[in-house]
């Protein structure tokens, strides 16, 4: 590490939603990474899908962009597929997204989704600690993906379920939140 501020023995990787499934691959494949904090991530891309497309008439409309978009690829062709058409959000909770988030994704995008399961590398993070936050009531990310990943991890992992917040639990001013995570990066990364 070039930087004389930063300790190498101590850097963190955090994500949220997908970018907690990639931030706990990320810590399951890297151990130089010192801990994870994973906030409404998800371990098992197809588990994921399935539940988000909960009803007979939205997985039936997945499947179809599904078969759509590897019948193009067949051909060689490319597909862009809307980010709610991946992602349902619902219309009340998507002023959350960042001023000019990205709302089409090319179809490859969908695949590599739905094959992701970092499931299969969350227990190599110990016996580095593990923090996994979820809504309780999560209607983007379902809350039992971040409950699989926990029965998934080793140890010491922590999973906190909150009441009263949905999918971008960080975005609603939650106090409890923010200072749980601080807390617990206080109790594995004690300033010196």
């Amino acid at each position: 590490m070039d930087r004389p501020e930063v300790d190498a023995q101590r850097i963190a990787v955090y994500g949220h939603s997908f970018g907690a499934a990639v931030a706990v691959y990320a810590a399951g494949v890297e151990p130089r990474f010192a801990a994870c904090v994973s906030s409404g991530g998800w371990g098992d891309g197809v588990k994921k899908f399935r539940k988000q497309h909960e009803s007979p008439e939205a997985w039936a409309k997945f499947q179809a962009m599904l078969d759509e978009g590897r019948r193009r690829a067949a051909r060689g062709e490319s597909m862009m597929v809307p980010r709610y058409d991946i992602v349902p959000i619902r219309p009340e909770l998507r002023h959350n997204l960042a001023q000019g988030s990205i709302l089409e994704f090319p179809f490859d995008v969908v695949e590599s989704m739905l094959a992701f399961r970092a499931n299969d590398v969350v227990g190599r993070v110990a016996p580095r600690p593990l923090l996994l936050i979820h809504p309780a009531n999560d209607t983007v990310t379902p809350t039992e993906q971040s409950i699989d990943l926990f029965l998934h991890a080793g140890q010491p992992t922590d999973l906190h379920l909150v009441a009263g917040t949905d999918h971008f639990i960080f975005n609603e001013g939650n106090r409890l939140v923010v200072d749980l995570v601080r807390d617990w990066l206080a109790q594995h990364f004690p300033a010196r």
